[in-house]
């Protein structure tokens, strides 16, 4: 809105004069501005405001607002007549990508434009707005031609032709490509990412370690599976149409590691017939579930079947130690004098509580077989856990939580094998699998046959609780007082044998503490454990027990004996007939506890690795792959001369045909695990910076500054932003500041996470000052630790 006072001058010259203030207003609104020469409309301006101003069209460079300004006295800013065809329409002659703008000129008395496309006979309008350009994204290939005319309220122009772009929009690569870094599958599943456009077809390429780049696939799907041999692969796409192919996405080396196939059934015939026998001995005794358990899935409240299946075993199947698998009946049951027993358990039921700090407790209190049954159903034995595995990996999860455990057997039935003191191996197996000092003899019996066979199993039901929380949330004091307040509370409710329910004091202790409950279930209902949470577990305990019943009843445990030496081997030492799995199951236990040591260090690296690049979280993936050919070799007889102690072994580099293996060749595997995933370690450094005082004048205010840096140790450590106290509470430090300041309040604290010469610093930034009249003092003190992780390079295995 704009006043005008008639002294000042003719309304010819207000119009003339009056070219860049109007260029400011909105074209929407409509004055004559032309006009203002004629006495009526310079009365008008003398009068008062001019609340609408014409101006035909946003000035966005001098020549516009010089041009703009001259068009006033010759133009009518909408009026009664349509604006003006615009002056001009311009695009690029070509595109390469499909991404390319088109722009026009300015009509005077427009307050709209409309562009159109035309792609063949017709044209289409694509933008209808008050603008002067547009922006094309993603326009498929053709020759395009735009049109542009301009509107207001009386009409439109005539239209305003642009020249033709030829558009070859070439695709972009896939964003990523997807398979495993380590795979004993039968086939490897390579998928890629969509690219979201018309006439798409991909392009597949694989190398060879060391070799050169093959095509493998041609075709519009984004997945598929490749058979391939033992070794060292990596592969790259591209996505085409008919005006080009994109650049490629690569992806890293991944190792192929198929375990070695024999077929034993077509070199012994005899074991057909057996199969039969087999059959009907399973169908006329019981069979049990095999040694599966559930638990909750994080994040949901679903439940996983540990093994992802429903296997079942009988009395008497061979069972491979190492492999936690059941294998063939290889013992005479139809011999006399063999039978199946069933009696009433000879254990008692089996209860107790503990409170525990050590990971290392807890993983004896959940009584782990040192295998954890190793499977490789899955590419990584953290897939596809069987019982003792996932209890194996929660157990050594976190160092840094407090632990209290209810953990409840119930035995109600005993199975047993009874030989009757004959030979235990059938007959065939002995003339014709067997054969003292004979290595192939002795690896061709273990795969039918396994370590050893089942001879004894109990039924019944089981039940861990496990509550847990995080202890490092909390300072010293509040850590003493839960813990303490926790054991009180659980103690009272599992001694009175879960018949007393929480009271809501007791219920608010343990969600103040953040303690959590997850349950573990073997036998009893299915899929009861997720129902089971802080408040309701007593109740929840109770109605788990008074489900139990001869329906719902599993193996608890199971035991196996070794076969014996057959009789007319008798004059043979034990180790000329069978392999030697012992040693082998040794290492694998070594192996796996530095996977899961290995797992452990990089959840914390990553967890610290959010907002820093100095962590290299990609050794976590070198480590992972080669750790799993080293296990590999332990769990496949086949490759027992390659299960080595982590103390002996070297690696065998990609190219090894047999058993290839992620890092280069001869390398002591310990020593490169340790520099490729380092132990992260809590690091606090402590600084008091004292005293620091000043004085100020009669008539003048001064302050006093403390500026300091605190710093972690090294480079490559990164602050513990978990761990904090005062006003550093999750933000990695804690400080204590005591500060007078008697003047005018112009005091300041700061305290922020820097870097310094490429370590993690606090700066303390604080400042106090005097009052401005009176001579006063101020004076600050500060204490400040500093939380972090550093890097400890201790051995996974020691």
């Amino acid at each position: 809105m704009f006043n005008f006072s008639p002294s000042k001058g003719t309304p010819a010259a207000l119009a003339k004069g009056l070219g860049s203030i109007l260029l400011a207003a909105s074209c929407s609104q409509v004055a004559l501005a032309t006009e203002l020469a004629s006495s009526d409309k310079a009365t008008s301006l003398s009068r008062g405001i001019i609340d609408d101003i014409c101006l035909p069209q946003m000035a966005e460079t001098a020549d516009q607002a010089s041009s703009a300004t001259e068009r006033l006295s010759t133009t009518r800013c909408g009026g009664d007549n349509p604006p003006t065809t615009p002056s001009n329409i311009s695009v690029p002659s070509t595109s390469s990508t499909g991404n390319y703008q088109v722009t026009w000129g300015a009509s005077a008395g427009a307050n709209q434009y409309r562009l159109e496309r035309k792609n063949g006979a017709l044209w289409s309008p694509v933008f209808s707005g008050y603008r002067f350009n547009y922006q094309v994204t993603g326009q498929s290939s053709g020759s395009y031609l735009y049109r542009v005319k301009a509107c207001n309220d009386n009409g439109c122009s005539g239209y305003r032709y642009s020249g033709t772009i030829q558009v070859t929009a070439v695709p972009t690569a896939p964003s990523a490509i997807l398979y495993s870094d380590y795979s004993g599958k039968e086939k490897l599943k390579v998928s890629w990412s969509p690219v979201l456009a018309a006439g798409i077809s991909y392009q597949l390429e694989q190398m060879n370690h060391g070799q050169s780049w093959t095509s493998i696939y041609q075709g519009a799907s984004t997945e598929i599976e490749l058979d391939l041999s033992n070794g060292s692969y990596r592969f790259r796409v591209r996505a085409c149409n008919s005006d080009g192919c994109s650049p490629y996405q690569s992806g890293h080396y991944g190792i192929i590691n198929k375990l070695a196939k024999v077929d034993l059934h077509n070199k012994y015939a005899f074991l057909k017939d057996y199969e039969q026998q087999v059959d009907n001995y399973a169908q006329s005794t019981p069979s049990f579930a095999s040694r599966k358990g559930s638990y909750p899935i994080v994040g949901s409240n679903g439940t996983l079947r540990v093994t992802g299946d429903d296997r079942t075993y009988n009395l008497g199947q061979g069972y491979n130690v190492i492999g936690d698998a059941f294998h063939d009946v290889c013992i005479d049951t139809e011999q006399n004098g063999f039978e199946v027993i069933k009696q009433p358990t000879r254990l008692s039921d089996d209860y107790e509580y503990k409170h525990i700090t050590s990971t290392k407790l807890l993983y004896q209190l959940f009584a782990v077989r040192e295998s954890t049954g190793l499977t490789f159903i899955k590419d990584s034995f953290l897939a596809g856990f069987v019982e003792d595995k996932q209890r194996f990996l929660e157990s050594v999860a976190d160092d840094q939580k407090e632990y209290f455990v209810m953990r409840w057997k119930n035995y109600l039935e005993n199975w047993s094998t009874s030989i009757g003191g004959n030979e235990v191996i059938k007959p065939e197996y002995v003339s014709k699998v067997l054969k003292p000092n004979d290595e192939t003899a002795k690896h061709e019996f273990r795969g039918l046959c396994g370590d050893e066979y089942v001879s004894e199993v109990e039924l019944g039901a089981h039940i861990y609780l496990v509550f847990s929380y995080d202890a490092k949330t909390f300072a010293k004091s509040e850590r003493e007082y839960y813990s303490s307040q926790i054991d009180l509370i659980l103690n009272s409710v599992l001694s009175a044998g879960h018949a007393r329910d929480l009271t809501q004091a007791q219920i608010n202790v343990l969600t103040a503490s953040k303690l959590s409950v997850k349950a573990y279930a073997w036998g009893g209902p299915e899929g009861f454990a997720p129902t089971i949470n802080i408040s309701n577990f007593p109740e929840k305990y109770r109605e788990w027990v008074s489900l139990l019943n001869d329906d719902n009843l599993q193996a608890l445990d199971l035991k196996t004996r070794p076969y014996p030496i057959p009789f007319e081997f008798a004059g043979h030492p034990r180790d000329a007939i069978y392999a030697d799995w012992f040693p082998h199951y040794q290492n694998m236990g070594r192996w796996m506890s530095m996977d899961i040591e290995r797992e452990k260090r990089c959840q914390t690296a990553e967890l610290y690795n959010a907002d820093s690049d100095r962590i290299d979280t990609q050794g976590c993936t070198q480590a992972a792959k080669e750790l799993e050919s080293a296990k590999k070799a332990c769990f496949d007889h086949t490759l027992w001369d390659s299960c080595k102690h982590p103390y002996d072994y070297y690696t065998r580099g990609p190219n090894d045909p047999t058993n290839p293996s992620p890092l280069p060749n001869n390398i002591l595997l310990n020593d490169k695990l340790t520099e490729l995933v380092p132990k992260w370690k809590e690091e606090t450094v402590y600084e008091n910076f004292g005293k620091r005082e000043v004085t100020g004048g009669v008539w003048n205010k001064k302050c006093v500054d403390l500026d300091e840096l605190v710093c972690l140790p090294e480079n490559a450590c990164v602050e513990d932003n978990l761990r904090g106290y005062n006003l550093g509470v999750g933000l990695g430090f804690g400080e204590v500041l005591k500060k007078h300041s008697p003047g005018s309040g112009a005091h300041q604290d700061s305290f922020n996470v820097v870097t310094s010469n490429g370590k993690k610093c606090l700066r303390s930034d604080i400042q106090a000052c005097t009052k401005r009249i009176g001579g006063s003092k101020a004076w600050i003190e500060l204490a400040v630790e500093m939380m972090g992780r550093c890097p400890s390079y201790t051995p996974l295995f020691q």
